[in-house]
């Protein structure tokens, strides 16, 4: 079993943050579109991408981090909605995530690549906060601000986290196959700017 520390602070840019830059132009550089759809690529990606129908030049999506589209731009998105991008050992896959709209919570997802399951809960067989997640799926759970130590399950591995949330502030467990889980907290990033080319 492996073990993690983690520390989840204010330098983190949460969904508190994206509500300021829908308003405030500074912190994208163009206006977040009303409707927008949210897509980020987890990990590494050097080849064009197709997103929700669009291809996409790898290098204009930072790693890890949401960018905002208008919905328009996207042939199969649904509006306000939030995607994950990851490459599996059968290739692409497209994964919507559960709705985050409960502001004052603290969001756990989990994002389920391509191991045969994975799940989250409270660790030392605590309660389960996120059910079995198939194959290219995603699940999540509200939760309060907590500090407790989390076990991320994946095809039968266990990773623990310690853990330390503040409000306001998502974190996701992103499973792979072989017990691979990699902890990547909820970040915003620019509008994206090819669309205005």
């Amino acid at each position: 079993m492996k073990r993690f520390g983690i520390l989840f602070g204010a330098a983190l840019v949460s969904l508190s943050g994206f509500a300021c830059a829908e308003t405030e132009d500074g912190l994208y550089g163009a206006s977040v579109p009303a409707g927008a759809v949210f897509v980020r690529v987890l990990g590494e990606a050097r080849e064009p991408i197709n997103i929700l129908g669009r291809a996409v030049d790898a290098a204009e999506m930072p790693k890890n981090v949401f960018v905002a589209f208008p919905a328009s731009a996207l042939k199969t998105a649904e509006p306000g909605a939030h995607y994950s991008i990851a490459k599996s050992n059968r290739g692409w896959v497209t994964i919507e995530e559960p709705d985050r709209d409960k502001k004052s919570k603290v969001y756990l997802s989990v994002i389920n690549v391509d191991a045969g399951s994975a799940s989250l809960s409270v660790a030392q067989s605590g309660p389960q906060l996120v059910d079995v997640v198939s194959a290219g799926g995603a699940g999540t759970r509200a939760v309060n601000p907590v500090s407790a130590t989390l076990s991320a399950t994946s095809d039968g591995s266990q990773t623990e986290f310690d853990v330390v949330l503040r409000r306001k502030q998502n974190i996701t467990f992103v499973m792979r196959a072989g017990g691979i889980v990699e902890l990547v907290d909820d970040t915003y990033g620019p509008v994206f700017e090819a669309l205005a080319q």
